[in-house]
């Protein structure tokens, strides 16, 4: 007999690919589940059934199935829904958002439950981002370091000893952040990169974007 499990998460679609003629697989990162994978059927050939589709960076409370004899979650509706409109208007908002969804994705694992401790932190990220002023390169670079420390550290690596890290403590500091000087800024970043990639063994697909924007921040840095 076939038995069908329902319940609402709390979630942030991390990617997508196209599945069959019309539908989609997601991968969402929950707030109680963790990391999951779900199908939205239809969802190419109509946007009308989640207002406007499903695309990453969506943030909501989705409704989830899954019955026995499938291994894939179905999603059946989203609810209390966070859009982030500016994301999709500017380029350097987009690249730092969409390296703070690569880093979730690569230091997450499917079923792995205590993934969702990552959640509150990939999702305030994205918010300080969509609503920074797009001349404040700065804020975007520092928002993904941030996450960046907090994801590496819960997953068990300390990168200060293998780094060299400089008050990598001083991090979480909101007050430190917001005056810590551009060239440390940006050494950090650019040690952190490699080692991120060293430790998950995957390359960063969004790492070139990323150093265009920190070559973007030194050039507006220099020119005032």
């Amino acid at each position: 007999m076939k038995r069908v499990v329902s319940f609402l998460e709390p979630a942030i679609v991390l990617n997508k690919n196209e599945f069959r003629e019309s539908d989609l697989i997601v991968s969402l990162l929950g707030q109680k589940k963790g990391r999951l994978s779900a199908i939205v059927k239809g969802a190419r050939r109509s946007k009308k059934r989640f207002m406007g589709g499903i695309d990453i960076f969506d943030c909501g409370v989705f409704e989830l199935t899954k019955s026995s004899k499938s291994s894939l979650f179905t999603i059946k509706n989203i609810t209390r829904r966070k859009i982030f409109p500016s994301l999709s208007k500017d380029l350097m908002k987009l690249t730092s958002a969409s390296a703070c969804l690569e880093l979730a994705s690569n230091f997450t694992i499917e079923g792995e439950i205590e993934s969702k401790k990552i959640f509150n932190s990939l999702y305030y990220a994205i918010y300080e981002i969509d609503k920074t002023n797009k001349e404040n390169l700065k804020k975007l670079l520092i928002e993904f370091l941030k996450l960046a420390i907090f994801i590496i550290n819960y997953s068990g690596f300390n990168p200060s000893n293998k780094l060299n890290f400089k008050n990598i403590n001083k991090l979480e500091d909101k007050d430190y952040l917001n005056n810590i000087k551009e060239e440390e800024l940006i050494n950090y970043i650019k040690l952190i990169l490699p080692f991120i990639e060293e430790i998950t063994e995957k390359k960063l697909k969004t790492k070139s974007n990323l150093l265009f924007l920190i070559d973007t921040y030194e050039s507006i840095s220099r020119d005032f």
